[in-house]
């Protein structure tokens, strides 16, 4: 006996609409994005060459709300926090040890060159402002042959310029999350002077750091859409 081998009836066949192709709304250009990077850093060179010790390296954080209205590239608000370090300084019967942090305000944008369904690379600029406090503990000469009194003292100092570049990437973990992180370079302008009634601050850094955390993307509608590349038409 011969078997005849009929095709399965498709969903066009039976008058059923096809599921529509699902396009993600933040690398389609109309998507916005709210950040969350914990980070860790280290600052160049040395803040005072007279310091008994001192640690250059410390913990931070990022948030960032970006703006992604084309393909290509995305602009956004970052404010980061990131612990600058510490040092101890005795002289005399002066002893000091302070401890230092900067908080930036940025705006940023991005560009990416690599887009994947599920990952994508991306190049970034910062620029902006940059607020330094300084936390300090130590001993200070009194008058009279007194013997040294013992002080505590927090302040803050800015802004100054800051300036940063970015270098990282990103991999889908569900529709609108993403697990996100990359290399940051900041350069930060500071002053080395007297922080208010405190002690002096740091001065000028530059710094490296890397982190990782979350992206979470919401849809704009796909009229925020900007085109960034001509239409064609044709004659």
């Amino acid at each position: 006996m011969l078997s005849v081998n009929t095709p399965r009836a498709t969903s066009a066949d039976r008058g059923e609409k096809p599921e529509p192709v699902w396009k993600d709304p933040w690398q389609e250009g109309h998507g916005l994005g709210v950040e969350l990077l914990g980070r860790f850093q280290g600052r160049f060179g040395s803040t005072n060459d007279l310091a008994d010790s001192e640690q250059r390296a410390g913990l931070g954080f990022d948030l960032g709300l970006w703006l992604r209205l084309a393909s290509e590239y995305a602009v956004g608000l970052v404010l980061k926090r990131a612990d600058l370090g510490s040092l101890a300084l005795t002289e005399g019967q002066t002893t000091i040890n302070a401890g230092y942090a900067s908080t930036l305000l940025e705006l940023g944008g991005r560009a990416y060159p690599y887009r994947g369904k599920n990952g994508e690379i991306f190049l970034g600029l910062r620029v902006g402002m940059a607020w330094q406090d300084v936390d300090a503990t130590g001993l200070r000469p009194s008058i009279d042959l007194q013997p040294a009194q013992p002080f505590s003292c927090s302040d803050v100092s800015g802004p100054g310029f800051a300036l940063g570049a970015d270098l990282g990437g990103a991999v889908r973990l569900t529709r609108p999350l993403w697990l996100t992180g990359g290399f940051a370079f900041d350069g930060e302008h500071l002053t080395s002077e007297r922080v208010g009634e405190c002690v002096a601050g740091i001065g000028s850094i530059t710094a490296l750091s890397f982190g990782g955390g979350l992206l979470y993307t919401f849809d704009l509608g796909s009229e925020s859409k900007v085109a960034v590349r001509p239409s064609r038409r044709a004659f």
